[in-house]
């Protein structure tokens, strides 16, 4: 008996058939496609071809299985994913964590726009979406009375679906009001926006569970690239935020994460040292997965996050749960400060509270892949009057994510020194450099270990930068597009 469902479609062979790398057996993995012979490429999926759909634009077909899942599936509960989401690892957490929620239905936030009329416009600028299109579907939607500064945008990539007949008729009000926006031998393209329109009119009383684009960027699933079982280099880290706008009101939003906290160890911790690291806005989403990292890779290092309350005037309720979790498990102390020195906050506060211990240096980017920081402890503690440090970029440097500073290296109060600084404003986003002004300030040694490599960087694309306006992007889109146009093959 199966708990739950998991749909993809695919017609006219648009995608790649991504088989799943765990399967659940609990879950239903049913595949909607056009193509029979697929059934003898996969062992996990069930082949599903629907003759209803036969003579039917493509379009009108993705939106035949999409706006009517349970005609497929068995179940109750149904996660619908995009064909170009590869599934990594079972997805039972997720449906638990769904369900244990309350609500009917799981939706993903867009994560870099907030309005319909952004959405168009980004459609008209990247992928040719006609301009008169765009003008017909805003002034129906007006027309319906919807106000079209309502803040609420959502993705229709991954959805979480309850059977209930609130959902039934949710679905079929936007298959309808797609079919109205489209021709007479076509339905409307873009359902996100006709979606989005109804939730926030006629549905907003739904009981929402908000998601952030967090989960398909996850060690559960992951957006690839169309066409291929490669990862999309320029959308796998766009969405590191906390919150969104759902209904108009700004929300916290669902990540996907876990974290096996079990046998690791809080005890035998060493006394006379500590990995310090800061973070900020754009990054404080992520930055579990770097403690994370320090937990299993340091264990014997306490951890300290300087945070400012600048920045997070709310403290901890502006935190993202799973930091929140990591911090009341014991795993990392939060020491809050009230101005906001930047990167500049990494060590210094730190290195002024615990004075006695010497400070190590980790990155709110950076998964450490070993014990780095037992190693620049046992150099340390052969060179005890000496700065340590692991991959310095020049003999003379030390390095930002790996780097040992003993006890009082930079006097009895670095805080009240760097205030000072007449060039505060410079080293705030460039700490390192600062640090460099200290060590000949202060005459330090510094003892180097062999390069090697200890991290990677799971920030690899600019966190919630307007990507849209890069170069990078632009091309990557109209190449996208040429391609499929000359293939004649749907858009992205």
């Amino acid at each position: 008996m199966y708990k739950y469902s998991v749909l993809m479609y695919n017609f006219n062979n648009y995608e790649i058939m991504r088989e799943p790398r765990e399967i659940d057996p609990e879950c239903e993995y049913i595949y909607v496609t056009d193509n029979p012979d697929l059934q003898k490429q996969t062992k996990v999926w069930k082949i599903v071809v629907d003759k209803d759909l036969d003579g039917l634009s493509v379009f009108d077909k993705c939106y035949k299985v999409r706006f009517n899942l349970f005609k497929y599936c068995s179940t109750d509960t149904c996660i619908y994913l995009d064909g170009s989401v590869q599934i990594y690892k079972s997805l039972r957490k997720f449906y638990n964590d769904f369900m244990a929620s309350g609500n009917e239905l799981g939706l993903i936030i867009h994560p870099l726009r907030f309005s319909i009329p952004r959405e168009y416009e980004i459609w008209k600028q990247f992928r040719r979406y006609p301009e008169k299109q765009a003008e017909k579907c805003m002034k129906a939607m007006q027309a319906m009375g919807y106000d079209l500064n309502y803040k609420g945008l959502y993705e229709m990539t991954v959805r979480i679906v309850k059977n209930t007949p609130r959902n039934k008729l949710i679905d079929e009000s936007c298959y309808n009001l797609l079919k109205k926006l489209g021709t007479k031998d076509c339905i409307e393209r873009l359902d996100q926006t006709a979606y989005s329109c109804l939730m926030n009119l006629a549905f907003s009383d739904t009981k929402v569970f908000p998601m952030s684009e967090q989960i398909i960027h996850s060690d559960y699933m992951k957006w690839c690239i169309h066409g291929k079982d490669k990862i999309n280099p320029i959308l796998a880290n766009t969405d590191v935020r906390n919150e969104g706008f759902l209904f108009n009101k700004f929300v916290t939003l669902y990540k996907l994460f876990e974290y096996d906290l079990s046998g690791l160890s809080k005890t035998d911790k060493i006394k006379d040292a500590i990995i310090s690291m800061t973070s900020w806005k754009k990054r404080i989403g992520t930055v579990s997965l770097s403690i994370y990292s320090l937990i299993k890779q340091c264990p014997q290092f306490d951890i300290v996050l300087t945070l400012s309350e600048e920045e997070f005037p709310q403290k901890e309720k502006e935190l993202p749960n799973d930091l929140i979790k990591l911090v009341n498990e014991g795993y990392v102390e939060i020491l809050w400060v009230k101005e906001n020195y930047k990167s500049l906050k990494k060590i210094l506060y730190t290195m002024e509270k615990y004075s006695d211990k010497a400070i190590i240096s980790a990155d709110d980017d950076c998964v450490y892949t070993c014990n780095y920081a037992k190693e620049l402890y046992d150099l340390w503690k052969k060179n005890p009057n000496n700065i340590c440090t692991i991959n310095a970029k020049q003999p003379t440097h030390t390095a930002g994510p790996s780097t040992l500073y003993y006890p009082k290296c930079f006097g009895e109060t670095p805080i009240e020194e760097m205030k000072a600084n007449t060039h505060l404003d410079v080293y705030m986003n460039a700490d390192d450099a600062y640090y460099e002004v200290l060590r000949d300030r202060y005459k330090c040694k510094i003892a180097y270990l062999s390069p090697k490599k200890i991290w990677f960087s799971h920030d690899t694309v600019e966190p919630l930068g307007n990507i849209y306006n890069k170069p990078g992007y632009i091309n990557w889109m109209r190449n996208n597009i040429q391609a499929q146009d000359a293939g004649h093959k749907l858009d992205l």
